[in-house]
């Protein structure tokens, strides 16, 4: 039962409309536990209605953290937050498996919203000593976040590092689209550990990124690799 008030303003209990155990269903209507109107435009279907418009857990469970795949969950909620310009979150499930690239990326054409990927600041230490785990593992072969055509995108409290066999070719992919327009990335707080085939950050005339409080190791044996490649000529041909 739930508390409510007859005409007098008197205090009752009065009875829920079904029976059973309670669930995020049934309590939905009280709580405002629905999908926001950016998610119904795109057609996100939220898989834990507890969790606000945006964090990561809203979109996907993290059964086992660190070996279910998260990377599905992460990319609902970076599409939400292309479509209206909010705030993607992590970190109350930690750690996060990413075992597939992550789409960033801002359509020509396309309205750009600036966004932002902030992990909880509990989760923004970093040490590669056993057994902590950074909240992102990565765990594939291509760019890790795509950011080609997004003019304002945010990274912010971030603990990163990739898996010993299987790790991307960048963390993250800075570029401009064929718009031509600017692109400027923000780093806050971002700590990257681990092996990436070309560069950790790849550039290709991505203007006045801003780092702050960073701390970027590109850990791979490959010759050519990279920490960081600025390039106007697409030397890698991504």
């Amino acid at each position: 039962k739930y508390l409510s008030f007859d005409a007098n303003g008197n205090p009752q209990p009065a009875a829920l409309t079904s029976s059973g155990a309670i669930t995020t269903s049934l309590l939905a209507p009280f709580l405002n536990l629905a999908a926001s109107p950016a998610e119904n435009s795109i057609g996100v279907v939220p898989t834990n209605l507890q969790y606000p418009v945006g964090n990561v857990d809203r979109y996907g469970t993290n059964t086992t953290p660190g070996t279910t795949s998260m990377a599905g969950a992460f990319q609902k909620a970076i599409n939400v937050a292309k479509a209206c310009g909010i705030e993607v979150t992590y970190g109350d499930t930690a750690p996060y498996l990413i075992d597939a690239a992550l789409d960033c990326t801002t359509a020509v054409g396309a309205t750009n919203y600036t966004i932002s990927i902030r992990g909880k600041a509990h989760n923004a230490a970093f040490s590669t000593n056993a057994p902590y785990r950074p909240p992102l593992t990565l765990k594939h072969t291509g760019h890790a976040f795509d950011t080609t055509g997004n003019t304002g995108i945010n990274f912010q409290n971030m603990a990163i590092t990739c898996d010993a066999s299987t790790f991307p070719k960048t963390c993250f992919l800075l570029a401009r689209n064929t718009e031509g327009r600017s692109q400027i990335a923000r780093f806050d707080n971002v700590r990257v550990y681990g092996a990436f085939s070309d560069s950790l950050i790849y550039n290709y005339g991505s203007e006045d990124d801003v780092h702050v409080g960073c701390l970027y190791v590109n850990s791979s044996t490959a010759g050519a690799s990279k920490t960081i490649r600025h390039t106007s000529n697409n030397v890698s041909g991504f």
